[in-house]
């Protein structure tokens, strides 16, 4: 939440000459974000114990919010890396004859998207452990926060 909260600062509110360790601190932590993510999702693909197999709707959301992530600090890093070497990776994903602005808009669009997706999708799993904790009267919200 703190790299989305940098990033919206940065594009949003700050002048142009005043974004630029805003940006390269979302930069960092968007790219400790992505290692992480994928250590996530490579431990959730992982094969679960028997009983842990069942595909249920806040197992679904945690996976779509992991894959979401990814897709965040991939555009947002590749935003970055737009006209660098590096970017040449991504040679075969886009025509010849597309220009930097038509794929930086594109990455944008995706980045911008994968942020609204992810939001609802954190707004969705707070709605359902609350759900869980004062309708099913469950007890994992108090083992979340510790009590």
């Amino acid at each position: 939440m703190l790299t989305l909260t940098l990033g919206f600062i940065s594009s949003r509110i700050l002048p142009f000459s005043d974004k630029y360790p805003t940006i390269l601190i979302h930069q960092i932590l968007g790219s400790i974000v992505l290692i992480l993510i994928n250590i996530l999702i490579a431990r959730m693909l992982v094969k679960p114990e028997p009983q842990q197999r069942k595909f249920t709707l806040p197992k679904v959301v945690q996976f779509v919010q992991a894959v979401t992530l990814t897709f965040i600090a991939i555009s947002g890093l590749s935003m970055a890396l737009i006209n660098t070497p590096l970017f040449s990776v991504y040679s075969w994903a886009f025509s010849d004859s597309a220009t930097s602005r038509e794929v930086f808009s594109l990455l944008f669009l995706i980045h911008a998207t994968a942020i609204k997706v992810f939001i609802s999708l954190v707004t969705l799993h707070i709605l359902g452990a609350l759900k869980h904790h004062f309708f099913d009267k469950g007890d994992k919200l108090k083992v979340m926060l510790g009590k």
